[in-house]
């Protein structure tokens, strides 16, 4: 397999680079991707926690754009009563304009909110809700 240095691959035009399959790939693309896969796979282990404990929710798929207004967290629902949202991150990923500001409008109209990077994050924003 050939691999070219990512600064060689990042003057390459895409269609050209797709020739190489994964070597093709540059850093930024393959971090984008890492990213892309780690925070889908936060969302799985949280999904799966609110369905176990028979919590409804709302998650859009993060593949698509959503029908939900821009800037809407990943996950809204409630835990006895309380009005909650998480945004799921990342470690490197930081929040866009519109997910502060989305962020914002909820924690001033009541909402619960946390932002979190790990499944221990989430857990720990849960169990603060239900004491």
């Amino acid at each position: 397999m050939i691999s070219l240095p990512n600064h060689v691959l990042e003057k390459m035009n895409p269609s050209d680079r797709a020739k190489f399959g994964k070597a093709g790939t540059t850093k930024a693309e393959a971090e984008s991707k890492f990213m892309a896969r780690s925070e889908k796979e936060l969302q799985k282990k949280i999904s799966s926690w609110l369905l176990r404990n028979s919590i409804p929710f709302i998650c859009p798929p993060m593949h698509r754009r959503s029908a939900l207004p821009v800037g809407w967290p990943d996950f809204t629902f409630a835990i006895h009563g309380i009005a909650c949202a998480v945004e799921a991150k990342h470690d490197k990923n930081t929040s866009s304009k519109d997910q502060i500001a989305r962020r914002e409008e909820l924690i001033a109209a009541g909402w619960k909110f946390a932002t979190v990077y790990t499944y221990d994050q989430f857990l720990k924003f849960v169990t603060e809700i239900s004491a």
